[in-house]
């Protein structure tokens, strides 16, 4: 027979220890979790006992609640998890998280938990589901994600998600706020211009290949310095901050920009104390990327005048 022992209360450094220390020697862990929501801890502990002494008293000595399931025939067995399902929104809503859930248990899948995993752009749980694998979950919370308007992504739980270390992005409007084209076209006294070009694409009266090529030609004959120049006025914002806190971390790989402009590199280090991406050679990048022993990325790049490296 085992016993489930709940405790619940203001979080602080210590209880763990205080709790499991005082349980002693002689009791036997079936299992154990613990979580912390808005500072406040839920600790459960499975014992191989019908009771144990003095756990009320250890309780209110650590000012916590005390819930206690006796004479538990068995510790229910965790069910191994299939699919990890992360929702992400500006602002994510009770009703939103509640129909996702709905469908994951339409689709027999049991949710194992839920953890806020970012709170700063955007607001993202991750849920760990078992009972259905990832391909079933991410056919049928497509339309989910379109009907309510929030972005989900669905990947498998194998232990080799929790090796993925690297993430590859744009620079424009996504690493920084600006787009290095507009800042250039700023420079060179054709921002109006370039706008313009850029309104009839999103109209859909140009094509993105048309629209660029025209963009550019507006630019012709600006100097190399407008890069520096613009860079410097470009306004302060903290997203590659807030997206590598620490640019040493040595399990993180980030490739930025596709097709780049060479200001972008400028624009998105400038007035950071730290530099968004580790200053390495690129190949040196690219070899942490692929992992010790396998060699760089050695396929040509192409560089003209205002045109970045095509990755």
């Amino acid at each position: 027979m085992t016993s489930t022992l709940t405790f619940t209360g203001h979080d602080r450094p210590g209880i763990t220890a205080h709790v499991l220390g005082a349980l002693g020697d002689s009791v036997p862990i079936l299992d154990i979790e613990q979580l912390v929501v808005q500072g406040r801890l839920v600790l459960s502990v499975a014992v191989d006992a019908d009771a144990v002494d003095g756990v009320d008293a250890l309780a209110q000595s650590l000012g916590l609640e005390l819930d206690v399931t006796r004479e538990c025939i068995d510790v229910v067995n965790r069910t191994a998890a299939t699919a990890v399902v992360v929702l992400m929104a500006p602002t994510l809503r009770a009703a939103d998280i509640a129909r996702v859930a709905g469908e994951i248990a339409e689709q027999g899948g049991n949710i194992e938990r839920i953890v806020r995993i970012a709170d700063y752009p955007v607001t993202a749980v991750e849920v760990t589901v078992s009972g259905v694998s990832a391909t079933a979950l991410k056919h049928s919370l497509g339309p989910v994600s379109r009907e309510i308007g929030i972005d989900v992504a669905v990947q498998s739980a194998a232990i080799i998600r929790h090796g993925a270390r690297l993430v590859v992005m744009d620079v424009d409007s996504t690493l920084i706020q600006d787009e290095v084209i507009d800042l250039l076209a700023r420079e060179a006294g054709c921002e109006a211009a370039v706008a313009e070009v850029t309104e009839r694409a999103m109209a859909g009266e140009l094509d993105f290949a048309s629209s660029l090529q025209q963009r550019v030609a507006a630019l012709a004959g600006t100097p190399e310095s407008a890069l520096a120049v613009g860079a410097r006025r470009r306004p302060h914002d903290t997203r590659s901050q807030d997206f590598v806190p620490d640019a040493g971390v040595p399990w993180l790989s980030a490739r930025v920009g596709v097709g780049w402009f060479r200001g972008d590199r400028r624009a998105a280090g400038r007035r950071h104390r730290r530099p968004p991406v580790p200053r390495q050679p690129v190949g040196s990048r690219r070899r942490q990327a692929h992992g010790p022993g396998h060699p760089p990325d050695r396929r040509p790049r192409r560089e003209g005048p205002g045109v970045t490296r095509i990755c």
